[in-house]
């Protein structure tokens, strides 16, 4: 407002004025410090405890068959569905944009296991590419995902896989606690 007068809400956005007070809202986001706080990571027991004794699989091959056929059942009792990976390096549906629907839209980074334990570590496409660490036991003949965490970046190999898992903390990985979800 000038005197009595008041200035009109587009007169005022196309004002100097205005374009001041954007300028000085953008340069203080800036420089308010963006505080970023681990969090805990809660892999099962069982798996922190048998980190030292899995076997590396760098190969979809030396997965268990079913796992590697996605014949596994979820935290909440349901039946993977249409679960699929590619082998590490080659193609994959990294994109919501699905290019090849032949391809799946997982890719496996590296996994570790032995007879009753695999961690599996592999990369999700879709509108978001992330990368996924689950925990899977088995119990007889049948697997089943007992732990999911997601973030970013993937481990490059099980050697850094295993030093976030041991860890426990991360900026930039989290609990997946929706058992529901398609992993």
């Amino acid at each position: 407002m000038v005197g009595d007068a008041t200035v009109e809400p587009r007169a005022f956005m196309n004002s100097m004025s205005f374009r001041i007070a954007m300028c000085a809202l953008v340069v203080t986001a800036w420089t308010i410090p963006v505080r970023a706080e681990k969090t805990t990571l809660h892999p099962p027991p069982a798996v922190i405890q048998s980190l030292g004794g899995l076997r590396e699989i760098d190969t979809l091959a030396g997965l268990p068959a079913p796992i590697r056929r996605g014949e596994f059942a979820l935290p909440g009792g349901a039946q993977s569905r249409s679960w699929a990976l590619a082998a590490p390096g080659t193609a994959w549906n990294a994109t919501d944009a699905v290019i090849d629907p032949s391809l799946p839209g997982r890719r496996m980074i590296v996994a570790a296991c032995d007879a009753a334990i695999c961690v599996l570590h592999y990369e999700r496409g879709g509108i978001a590419h992330i990368y996924l660490i689950m925990a899977l036991t088995r119990n007889g003949s049948e697997w089943k995902a007992i732990w999911l965490a997601y973030g970013h970046p993937g481990a490059e190999n099980l050697a850094a896989l295993e030093t976030l898992l041991k860890n426990r903390s991360s900026l930039d990985y989290h609990d997946d606690t929706n058992a529901r979800i398609d992993y």
